[in-house]
């Protein structure tokens, strides 16, 4: 039996159950679907690394006086 088939459009994988589990299936199909999202993006490494680095900011700056209340009890 042929483990990979093209059906038109379409790859058809066989695996057998023994091999992978449902929540190891998922992951795969959660993780191709993300490099579908991001093929085309043209932010760069270092752009993803700053937007990430305003983001944490600006959630800090939102959250600082909550979660420092939390940890002194107040």
């Amino acid at each position: 039996m042929q483990a990979i088939v093209n059906q038109g459009q379409n790859w058809v994988l066989t695996i057998p159950k023994a091999l992978i589990s449902d929540k190891e299936i998922q992951r795969i199909i959660e993780l191709i679907r993300f490099y579908e999202g991001v093929k085309e993006s043209e932010m760069t490494e270092q752009s993803a690394l700053l937007l990430s680095d305003e983001l944490k900011s600006d959630w800090w700056e939102a959250n600082e006086a909550r979660i420092l209340s939390k940890i002194k009890g107040e």
